[in-house]
């Protein structure tokens, strides 16, 4: 991925997420790194957590980038995720 520009609109993919989690709590871990425009959470129901993730759109590049520094192979509700940058979807 080409790098962005500090102030452009970028998007994290974060996975796997546990059946617990919801948007409000991803909008409230990942708020802590900037404004963010959206949060998407998948809504498999399947047993196995690695089938649930998560899309948190940022309005800024810098904030995402932030926020793959501090919880990228961090734990969220007790599992290791994964945070990485993906294309917005909009």
């Amino acid at each position: 991925m080409e790098e962005k520009r500090d102030d452009e609109e970028c998007a994290v993919y974060i996975y796997p997420l546990t059946k617990n989690l919801t948007s409000e709590h991803l909008r409230e871990i990942f708020g802590h790194f900037g404004k963010l425009k959206d949060v998407e959470l998948n809504k498999s129901n399947k047993e196995h957590s690695e089938d649930r993730y998560g899309v948190v759109y940022f309005e800024k590049y810098g904030d995402a980038k932030f926020s793959i520094l501090h919880l990228d192979q961090g734990e969220i509700d007790g599992t290791k995720v994964k945070v990485t940058l993906t294309k917005p979807n909009y």
